[in-house]
């Protein structure tokens, strides 16, 4: 389902900022359909009963940018939430989030992430290990006392 288009840019070592231009047409749609929805129950409309108005009575009702900017506003979290598990990226905390435009779509996330750390050779370290000996006269007297 990832149509989105953005770009992703490292800020500084543990914080980045995600640019979202596009969000996937299917997504979209299914977020207008449940922007239709919640509209249809919230609107009044003479001859029909609320939840139970046409899509397209609503449309000639509400301003088309409202309804986009509503759909987009629902689709936004979902689309950054697969953005973020498809590139592997991990997120500390809440994002600051900054609506730079809706025609055309920018949308600016900048949140911090954990580090990227690279593990060195580890496997070529050698701990010395002292063992000392225990007679089993040492062990017996122990465990008697």
């Amino acid at each position: 389902m990832l149509d989105h288009q953005y770009t992703i840019s490292e800020l500084k070592p543990s914080r980045i900022q995600l640019i979202i231009t596009e969000l996937s047409d299917k997504l979209l749609k299914q977020s207008e359909q449940k922007v239709l929805e919640e509209l249809s129950k919230e609107l009044r409309v003479k001859g029909f009963r609320p939840g139970k108005i046409p899509h397209e009575i609503i449309r000639q009702q509400v301003e088309a940018g409202y309804i986009k900017l509503k759909s987009i506003e629902r689709a936004f979290p979902k689309a950054a939430d697969e953005i973020l598990e498809r590139e592997k990226i991990r997120a500390i905390g809440k994002p600051e989030i900054s609506y730079e435009s809706i025609d055309p779509l920018k949308i600016l996330l900048t949140m911090d992430v954990f580090p990227k750390l690279t593990v060195g050779d580890y496997k070529s370290i050698k701990i010395e290990t002292k063992s000392k000996k225990v007679a089993d006269k040492e062990v017996q007297e122990a465990l008697e006392e």
